[in-house]
């Protein structure tokens, strides 16, 4: 609750082909796994491509970069709202597990921003490189205000930082119960 994604830039609701290749058609950008840090699952961003025309060995022409953040998403995947989570405390730090697959040395963005309404109290970046391990990051707030309460926490996580994502043909990636799915995948960060 209280999480978007953008998966609906690459899962339209209409297309026109119907091709053996569906995941390279369309295919979300936000998944879970069954490979977690701690717990039973863990969520998956990961950069896309699709398209009418894509296969395995073709990319599509709808290039993606998958995005996961606090807030809502609009009928086609955009943010509508950046709004955040209810929080009232000011912490010091903020801290996550990762492991990150970076396709053509990527790195991967994470941002939260601590505001009061729509004003910043205090906010923290980082962008990640390839780690086949789990890696634990804290990373510390950095206060623009010290007197205002916190109200709500903003977090965002992006499959890269980039402004288009590199994309391997004929790849695999692995979500849920250990399911599949062969298409053009790019950067894959798990959290």
């Amino acid at each position: 609750s209280g999480w978007a994604v953008n998966s609906k830039k690459t899962m339209p609701a209409k297309t026109a082909v119907l091709s053996a290749y569906w995941d390279c058609i369309r295919f979300p950008m936000v998944a879970y796994t069954s490979d977690a840090y701690a717990g039973s699952k863990a969520a998956m961003v990961y950069s896309v491509s699709v398209g009418d025309a894509s296969s395995p060995g073709v990319k599509g022409t709808n290039n993606q970069i998958g995005d996961l953040w606090t807030g809502t998403a609009d009928g086609s995947g955009n943010h509508s709202s950046d709004a955040g989570l209810s929080h009232v405390s000011r912490p010091i730090s903020i801290s996550f597990a990762y492991k990150y697959k970076s396709v053509g040395g990527e790195k991967f963005a994470f941002t939260a921003v601590l505001k009061n309404g729509d004003k910043t109290v205090a906010s923290t970046s980082f962008n990640g490189d390839s780690s086949s391990d789990w890696k634990i990051c804290e990373l510390p707030f950095t206060y623009a205000d010290l007197k205002t309460k916190v109200t709500s926490i903003y977090i965002q996580f992006k499959s890269s930082n980039g402004s288009s994502p590199e994309i391997n043909t004929n790849s695999d990636v692995v979500i849920a119960d250990n399911e599949r799915h062969n298409g053009n995948f790019g950067s894959v960060l798990y959290i």
